[in-house]
């Protein structure tokens, strides 16, 4: 215990000031909420009765739920439930969340608290949709970060697994938060996998192929055939900039590259560097012409044919679909003899929770951020 504290006593002090440049740098509203919030109280005292409708709802829902508990609390067990939460809501499949009086409580109380947030956006009138959309998303992140399953104090799974470990689980957490704190190097950097499991070349990405071409954006690989005939038009796929080129490459067993090389396809894929600050001037343009342009005219180079199948991952498909346009536009050589789309987003007119992030003071907000670096942290 004395050796974890020692070994996140230095680790928190980076944190904390780390949390104190970001105030220096008047960060305070980097997701542009204040403007959004002002406007959802404006439309909630201007349509008083609304609000106090959920009000009263709410509280008369509260006093039910202390009823049902005081009857249960005198021996009556034909009590019944005032919040209910979904079936498929894990958060309280223990036993203990109904069986215990007091973490049925805390589970009800908090079901009903988290409805009562929610409707209060979705029954604002004169809220703009872009509005009421952050509102909705911001509050559900708040709503689910408050669950009392969250906190070891109020979830019974973790009060059953610390006495029945002698609280060897919380000094496993303790020791993982200090993991965590030093690979995000003074930030909160929450590992979501075992980062020794997995290695390039032995357990991931275990096609066969070789590097024929990189440049400053990029290295083109060509994974070797399988087959005694290949077709005659080679097959490049273009991987998105945020994932690592072997998403399609994860293990034999499910790997798209292997399939499609023991079809009989010749296939090439971009892998995109990690950028720095020396690319910090590149732009989406460079990334078509320097990124896939100079790909395509690798690949026509090792087989010697001008024309080729291409498929475009994630925002790689963004940037290949925004490349066809620009050849067509440009009346540049057209290479691509076909093109498909995988998990691919092209109509940005409703982008979902992606459009929350979007905003003019938001990308101000980026820019800046990413003037500092030259880009910005995939995470």
């Amino acid at each position: 215990m004395r050796e974890i504290l020692e070994r996140l006593s230095p680790l928190m002090k980076g944190y904390a000031e780390k949390q104190g440049e970001d105030l220096a740098q008047k960060n305070w509203d980097p997701y542009n909420l204040h403007p959004v919030l002002m406007s959802f109280w404006q439309n909630s005292f201007q349509n008083p009765q609304n609000f106090m409708n959920l009000q009263m709802e709410y509280w008369q829902n509260m006093a039910l739920l202390v009823h049902e508990m005081g009857r249960r609390f005198m021996g009556d067990e034909h009590g019944k439930d005032i919040a209910e939460s979904d079936k498929g809501d894990r958060r309280f499949r223990d036993p203990l969340w109904k069986e215990n009086m007091v973490f049925d409580f805390l589970r009800q109380s908090y079901l009903l608290t988290s409805e009562w947030m929610k409707k209060s956006i979705h029954n604002t009138k004169g809220l703009k949709q872009q509005d009421k959309a952050r509102l909705d998303f911001y509050t559900r992140q708040f709503v689910d970060a408050i669950a009392p399953s969250n906190f070891a104090m109020t979830n019974p799974e973790v009060i059953r697994e610390t006495i029945n470990s002698h609280g060897q689980n919380l000094l496993k957490g303790l020791e993982n938060l200090a993991e965590d704190l030093e690979r995000g190097k003074g930030e909160l950097e929450i590992s979501k996998t075992n980062y020794q499991a997995f290695k390039v070349g032995k357990n991931l990405a275990l096609t066969p192929g070789d590097v024929i071409f990189e440049n400053e954006l990029l290295q083109l690989i060509q994974y070797a055939p399988s087959t005694k005939e290949v077709y005659k038009t080679p097959l490049l796929i273009v991987s998105p900039w945020i994932n690592k080129y072997y998403i399609l490459d994860l293990r034999p067993d499910n790997s798209f590259v292997k399939w499609a090389v023991d079809q009989g396809h010749t296939v090439f894929i971009i892998s995109w560097v990690n950028p720095d600050k020396k690319l910090s001037q590149k732009t989406f343009t460079d990334y078509i012409e320097e990124g896939l342009f100079e790909a395509m005219d690798a690949v026509t180079k090792a087989t010697g044919e001008k024309k080729m199948n291409v498929i475009g991952y994630c925002i790689g498909g963004t940037l290949l679909t925004a490349a066809m346009a620009y050849i067509s536009s440009a009346g540049l050589e057209n290479k691509i003899a076909s093109a498909t789309l995988l998990t691919t987003l092209i109509d940005f007119s409703d982008a979902g929770d992606l459009s929350i992030f979007v905003d003019d003071e938001q990308l101000k907000f980026l820019d800046e951020k990413m003037g500092i670096k030259g880009y910005l942290e995939g995470s």
